[in-house]
């Protein structure tokens, strides 16, 4: 039976560390893309809410009148 040599061994970690870094920027961008859609759904939310209030101000100008 042959033993590992020390460049193998070396080789067979830096497999392992790609692999682990693979998955973690898998995750950040599963992660972010969630956060950008949140983001659109907010701001799109923010907007709803401001003509509702810019209508909301109409009509109590014209009760006022």
């Amino acid at each position: 039976m042959s033993q590992k040599s020390t460049v193998d061994l070396m080789i067979d970690d830096l497999k392992l560390q790609i692999m682990n870094l693979s998955g973690d920027r898998a995750t950040y961008r599963a992660i972010a893309t969630n956060k950008e859609v949140e983001n659109k759904q907010l701001k799109q939310e923010i907007e709803t809410l401001k003509k509702e209030i810019e209508e909301l101000n109409k009509d109590e100008a014209k009760s006022a009148e």
